[in-house]
C-alpha cells in the first residue's frame, strides 16, 4: 500500500469522528513539536517511509534491515528501538500530522483504488469545510491561509527556530519521484 492508500483507508476513516489529524488523536490533542520533519511521496510504498524513519531514528541510512524486521520481526525491532533510546524520537509526518479533513478527506479526484480490493476510496462525510492551497483568503503572495497543505516551508522556518538540533529527513523512492516535487 501507498502512503496514499493509508490515508485514504485508514487515517481518515480512523479520524472522521473526531476529524482532526492522526497526530492530534494519538496524541490527546496535546501538542509535541518533533525533531525532524520527513519529506517523502505520497505515491511511495507506506512500509518503506516507516521503515526509512524507523531507520532514521536509529541512526542508519539505509533501511533494508529495518524493513525485514518491520515485516518479520517486529518484537526484535521493538527491542532495538527500546535498547537504544529511539522510541522517543519525535518526527512531522505531514499524511499523520495535517488534518486531511479540511482538505482532502471529501473527494478523490483520480479515482484512487484500494490496491488489494480495487474499490474506489470512498470519500468522507464529516461535512468540514475544505481548505486547498488558493482557498480564499489569501496572503499576498496567494497562499490560503486556512489550508493546512501549502505551510511546509513556514513548518520548517519555525522548527528550525524553535527545535534545538531540528532536522529534516528526506525518504527517497524507488522512482526518485522526490526530486521532481520542488
Amino acid at each position: 500500500h501507498t502512503t496514499n492508500d493509508v490515508v485514504r483507508g485508514a487515517i481518515i476513516p480512523a479520524t472522521q469522528g473526531a476529524a482532526c489529524a492522526l497526530a492530534t488523536r494519538l496524541m490527546d490533542g496535546e501538542p509535541v513539536l518533533p525533531a525532524k520533519m520527513v519529506t517523502h511521496c505520497w505515491g511511495n510504498r507506506f512500509l518503506d517511509l516507516v521503515a526509512a524513519v524507523v531507520a532514521d531514528a536509529l541512526g542508519k541510512s539505509q533501511w533494508a534491515a529495518v524493513h525485514y524486521l518491520l515485516e518479520h520481526g517486529i518484537a526484535a525491532l521493538y527491542a532495538i528501538l527500546l535498547e537504544k533510546g529511539a522510541l522517543e524520537r519525535t518526527y512531522w509526518i505531514c499524511a499523520l500530522s495535517i488534518n486531511q479533513h479540511c482538505g482532502i478527506c471529501g473527494a478523490n479526484p483520480r479515482g484512487d483504488k484500494d490496491p488489494v480490493t480495487g474499490m474506489e476510496h470512498a470519500p468522507c462525510t464529516c461535512g468540514r469545510p475544505k481548505y486547498f492551497n488558493t482557498t480564499e483568503p489569501v496572503t499576498d503572495q496567494g497562499a490560503s491561509i486556512e489550508c493546512e497543505m501549502n505551510k511546509f516551508d513556514c513548518v520548517l522556518r519555525l522548527l528550525h527556530g524553535e527545535v534545538r538540533g531540528f532536522r529534516q529527513t528526506v525518504v527517497v523512492d524507488e522512482r526518485f519521484d522526490i526530486f521532481t516535487r520542488a
